[in-house]
């Protein structure tokens, strides 16, 4: 219930400020030029209320990003710049409708509320490309195609002030564009009638022929050879070629929008959507349990599409898909509002007589027709309003999953396409990857047997080392033992020559 209450209220204000503030605007605009006095400060106050509401959503989003660390997020997104310029406008306009003597000028001030009624708007239109998959491929697309028409929109100024410049240098100092010489303004109303006698004026007026207004103003280009070939080449390059090269810039742009990004489009809205309503979940509990993290269990159960039961469903998928999957989650006992809804609903089940072998003239069957009628007449109808006074909160989830859940487009071949695409592209980057790992590898692998062929050369040559040393030794202990046993043998000769 709580995203739904959400999205209500905030269609709700936004309804409230456009008509509020058209109100106070009319009423301070002929209070500034005629004196007339205001009949009521009631839509000024309801501005306020406006403006606070908006404000303080926007506040449990500040609170809940810098919480999160995600502040930077929030300060680079446009949606949100675009909601803090609605509120610093109906504050700042609601101040000066507090005393006329405050702030601009008379002038400055009916501008300004004009330009502030084109942003509330343009809000409103923002607001409803996160409810509706039709409004959120169109904002899309307008986007799309004003990226594409930069270049376009370029070239097509170029030529305007080239032309411009032509014209207005053709006709100056004629005697159709005449100037007094004293004061330097056009002299007769012929002078006034050209649309080239100043720059300004041709400037408008090459725009404006863009668009097919010519009129009576081709006797203009008579006057000379020279307006004549400009006349038909501006006719040729910019009326027919570049015309026809917007219509199909726009076309081609729109439809890759509408055919082949639109689911894609639709729920990058709605997931923006879930973004900004978790903030606030996470703005309120940070609020209410004082910095603490422990969440507020009746603020992230319910959704769209369900009193709890279907919690986390609201986000997405066909009103069938999360139906049948809010039924597979109830597994426990069925919420009032939805068993209650569901019991009016099978009154109009197309077998019910069928079912219970009810005929035409029966009791049951005059029972059965006025509880349709009494449904139809006073219980739906009383519902339904009550349920669009409480911003939807006394609504059955039947009718947030009606309402909100957006069937899901067919797949199609472009999408397939786009898929195969960077499913290929993932496996090209993984096997760069790949490629790049192993070739790391095989090097430190390298210098590993490298580094143990050169340990294994040390060894060996210690080895050898010693087995010299060895050698050596053995070799000196059997000259030793040799010169012993010659000693003895001499003694033993020595012996037996000195014996009798």
């Amino acid at each position: 219930r709580f995203p739904t209450s959400i999205l209500l209220m905030d269609g709700y204000m936004h309804i409230l400020l456009i008509v509020v503030f058209s109100l106070t605007s009319k009423w301070h605009i002929d209070n500034r030029f005629d004196g007339v006095a205001i009949p009521s400060k009631i839509p000024l106050y309801l501005q306020f209320v406006g403006g606070a509401y908006f404000l303080a959503r926007e506040m449990a989003q500040v609170i809940s990003m810098t919480a999160l660390g995600t502040f930077r997020k929030w300060f680079f997104d446009v949606s949100n710049w675009l909601d803090m310029t609605v509120i610093f406008l109906v504050f700042y306009y609601a101040v000066l409708m507090t005393d006329p003597k405050l702030g601009i000028s008379d002038e400055l001030f009916r501008g300004g509320v004009a330009a502030t009624q084109g942003v509330l708007w343009i809000a409103v239109i923002i607001y409803l490309k996160s409810t509706l998959v039709d409004f959120a491929v169109f904002v899309g697309g307008v986007t799309f195609v004003v990226r594409r028409l930069i270049a376009f929109m370029v070239s097509l100024g170029v030529i305007l002030f080239a032309f411009a410049q032509s014209f207005y240098y053709v006709f100056s100092m004629t005697p159709i564009c005449a100037r007094n010489a004293t004061t330097g303004e056009l002299e007769d109303h012929w002078s006034y009638d050209n649309p080239h006698c100043t720059f300004g004026r041709s400037l408008l007026k090459t725009y404006t022929m863009i668009l097919g207004e010519i009129g009576d103003a081709t006797r203009w280009y008579s006057e000379s050879l020279v307006s004549q070939i400009l006349y038909v080449l501006y006719a040729f390059l910019v009326v027919i070629l570049l015309a026809n090269v917007l219509i199909a810039i726009v076309t081609d742009s729109y439809g890759v929008i509408k055919n082949e990004r639109a689911a894609v489009v639709f729920w990058s809205n709605r997931l923006d959507f879930v973004a900004e309503m978790d903030a606030i979940v996470n703005a309120v509990n940070l609020i209410v349990t004082c910095g603490s993290t422990r969440p507020i269990p009746s603020f992230s159960t319910d959704g769209p599409s369900g009193d709890g039961a279907s919690a986390g469903g609201w986000r997405g998928g066909t009103r069938e898909d999360q139906t049948t999957a809010t039924n597979e989650k109830n597994q426990g006992p069925a919420t009032p509002f939805r068993s209650g809804w569901a019991s009016i609903m099978s009154l109009f089940d197309s077998n019910l007589f069928k079912d219970n072998d009810i005929s035409p003239l029966s009791v049951d069957f005059f029972i059965y027709s006025f509880l349709r009628l009494l449904a139809v007449f006073i219980i739906i109808p009383v519902w339904l309003i009550l349920g669009l006074v409480t911003a939807g909160w006394l609504w059955p989830p039947q009718v947030r999953e009606f309402i909100f859940a957006q069937s899901r487009e067919p797949v199609s071949r472009a999408d397939i396409a786009a898929g195969v695409k960077a499913e290929v592209d993932n496996l090209k980057t993984e096997l760069k990857g790949l490629r790049s790992e192993l070739k790391h590898s095989l090097k430190k692998d390298r210098k590993e047997m490298a580094d143990a062929k050169v340990e294994l050369e040390s060894v060996q040559d210690d080895v050898l080392a010693d087995v010299r040393q060895v050698r050596e030794i053995l070799t000196t202990l059997f000259e030793l033992s040799r010169e012993r046993a010659r000693e003895r043998e001499e003694r033993a000769n020595i012996a037996a020559m000195g014996g009798p």
